[in-house]
């Protein structure tokens, strides 16, 4: 380090490449185009310095997370979503991961801060391109930086996409949110050429008076990082692009409000090798000085956005009742299935018509048609299912779907990235709804135990948080029990998704034409019930219940030889009523009695001589209207 250095072995804000002189001082090295040679390296050894690791085509995952329990949590998140590799510790439980980068998707730094009330400024970074990292010595506190291999070999270090990290991201900050924590930063470096597409001229103040006003409220506190640092000092350097002498002037009066001591034109120094292009300016200013609360900047599509102002730990009520948004209930893409931003879990008996009614929902969003009576606005869906593809043509071309707006990806062909598939074509495609069909198929091979929270979980949060930032309805086709009262495997699926589906069939009867579906949602849902009109095969929304009649003859198509009694408790009506029902289809025809003598508990069974169904149920409800007709059919 540089004699009068600021950072110190007890307050050390970061750890900056450098190498000692011929007088044994420490000084900096431009490390950024550095190649140490093998005597430079033999002598940092003699000298008992450190040795750090460009990052170039490498990308390291830092978790700076100083509680166990949730740094362990977000390790797993990392290894789960983006790959186990080279993993290094050295202040635990903080930890790193080192991955490569994928080929021409150069990937630099990017940044989360949090708050959170078991931690002192938790964070997650990771660290590419024009970035280094430490890797072999001790830290300012004597920890070794300890690895889990014996050699760092590149060519070993698993492969990371840019899409999969901003999706870990995008997955960290639910976490953090679900562990009692919230993002208050969120920093993405770009390359220049990502800088360049800013407008520059408006990051630019109004004036120096401007300037030094909004900086004279933005705080420089103890504690603060070099990334805090850094950063204002950049947003004050191209707020002051037309008058650089006020700015360089304001920027060391803002530098000097920490209390701690620069060495001799650090400062200076710092502030002479920020280089424009910017991508934040004075807009940064005004948020943090508290004189606006959205970014003042025009960007174009692919540059790195200005965030917003860090949203408090705590508001009240009032501010937030404030958002008007806030008060509007989620919009549905498919009317009770699916809704822009959330995550729907329907789950069904297996051949009980799950897809069907899914793939006519999709039909309707493809081509801005009626479901459930209801329009639906036109928008591209992406589906994603493990089933034959002529199955699913067939379907589609049935329906009638738009075939430009429905994206099929085959789950069958990706095998163990089936995952990062589904996420990247989500970014890519940027669709209205995205189906998942089943989520069962997609995480097979992946997940071990299903029953696991912990297996569930990075997976479910991980689409469920893309939908969200898309803003994208995701549908999550799951099975469920075989009693009909829940869905298979661990309680993840369902704690974290927006709203739960439970379809069932009368009586476990799949030839039923009816699906009575129950639905729990974080607003306030109701159950109803759907009825397939075999003549438009589509379903549509029933307005009353399933009657009595239907679920006394599902009940019996589903267990042939039931009897009396078992029919009422198998349909939770009385004994009585149900006796009428049964007397009345004896007479019709429906069923037939196979218990062989007169007197003798009835044993009871569809009449395979008949067609039974809804045909019937006129000629039931013919009989049990006139009690005369039943004189000759004793019930037991």
């Amino acid at each position: 380090m540089a004699e009068k250095s600021s950072i110190t072995p007890e307050k050390s804000s970061g750890k900056i490449p450098g190498r000692m002189n011929g007088a044994g001082e420490w000084g900096g090295i431009k490390w950024q185009h550095h190649a140490p040679s093998e005597a430079v390296i033999e002598q940092n050894i003699r000298d008992g310095g450190n040795f750090c690791l460009r990052m170039d085509d490498l990308l390291a995952l830092d978790i700076d997370i100083t509680d166990a329990a949730l740094s362990a949590k977000v390790e797993a998140l990392a290894v789960t979503m983006l790959g186990a590799t080279a993993r290094r510790v050295a202040n635990a439980p903080k930890a790193m991961l080192l991955y490569r980068q994928a080929d021409g998707e150069p990937q630099y730094k990017t940044r989360h801060a949090y708050s959170h009330p078991t931690c002192d400024k938790p964070a997650v970074e990771a660290l590419g391109k024009n970035c280094q990292i430490f890797a072999i010595g001790r830290t300012n506190k004597g920890n070794r930086a300890r690895w889990s291999v014996a050699t760092l070999d590149r060519s070993a270090l698993t492969v990371v996409q840019a899409a999969d990290v901003a999706a870990f991201f995008s997955a960290v900050d639910l976490l953090l949110e679900a562990n009692g924590g919230v993002c208050v930063d969120r920093t993405n470096q770009g390359a220049a050429s990502d800088r360049a597409s800013v407008d520059q001229d408006a990051l630019k103040a109004s004036g120096p008076d401007e300037l030094r006003s909004l900086v004279s409220r933005v705080p420089n506190e103890d504690g603060t990082d070099r990334d805090y640092y850094i950063k204002r000092m950049t947003a004050i350097k191209a707020a002051g692009a037309d008058f650089p002498n006020d700015a360089e002037a304001i920027a060391l009066e803002w530098a000097n409000k920490w209390s701690g001591v620069h060495g001799d034109g650090e400062v200076e120094s710092d502030y002479a090798r920020i280089k424009a292009p910017f991508s934040i300016g004075v807009q940064w200013l005004r948020v943090l000085a508290g004189d606006a609360t959205e970014p003042l900047v025009t960007v174009s599509s692919d540059a790195t956005p200005a965030p917003k102002k860090p949203v408090p730990v705590v508001r009240t009520l009032r501010e937030l009742m404030n958002d008007p948004d806030l008060l509007k209930l989620p919009v549905a893409v498919a009317p009770r299935l699916a809704y822009a931003g959330r995550t729907t879990l329907l789950a069904m008996r297996e051949k009980f018509g799950k897809s069907t009614i899914i793939a006519d929902a999709v039909t309707a969003v493809s081509t801005g048609g009626l479901f459930l009576g209801e329009q639906c606005e036109k928008g591209k869906v992406l589906w994603c299912a493990e089933e034959s593809m002529g199955d699913l043509v067939r379907r589609f071309a049935d329906f009638g779907a738009d075939v430009d707006n429905v994206s099929v990806l085959d789950l069958r062909a990706h095998g163990a990235d089936r995952i990062n598939q589904v996420c990247k074509a989500m970014e890519e495609l940027r669709p209205a709804w995205v189906v998942i069909d089943t989520i069962i198929s997609l995480t097979a091979g992946i997940v071990q135990d299903s029953s696991k929270d912990s297996q569930i979980t990075p997976h479910i949060s991980r689409l469920a948080g893309l939908a969200a930032r898309l803003n994208c309805a995701l549908l999550l086709s799951h099975h469920s029990t075989k009693s009909g009262s829940g869905y298979h495997g661990s309680i993840a699926y369902g704690a974290l998704v927006d709203l739960i589906l439970i379809i069932n069939a009368p009586g476990d009867d799949q030839e039923s034409p009816l699906r009575a579906v129950s639905a729990v949602g974080r607003w306030q849902t109701s159950n109803f019930t759907l009825r397939f009109d075999p003549s438009a095969r589509r379903y549509g929304l029933s307005t009353a219940a399933p009657r009595s009649e239907d679920r006394v003859i599902s009940y019996i198509r589903a267990n042939p030889g039931a009897s009396v009694s078992a029919v009422a408790k198998g349909t939770n009506i009385q004994k009585a009523a149900a006796g009428k029902i049964i007397a009345a289809a004896l007479a019709s025809g429906v069923l037939r009695d196979t218990s062989g003598s007169k007197g003798s508990t009835r044993v009871l069974e569809i009449n395979a001589d008949a067609e039974a169904g809804e045909a019937f149920d006129p000629v039931i409800a013919e009989i049990l209207a006139d009690s005369s007709l039943l004189g000759s059919v004793g019930v037991v």
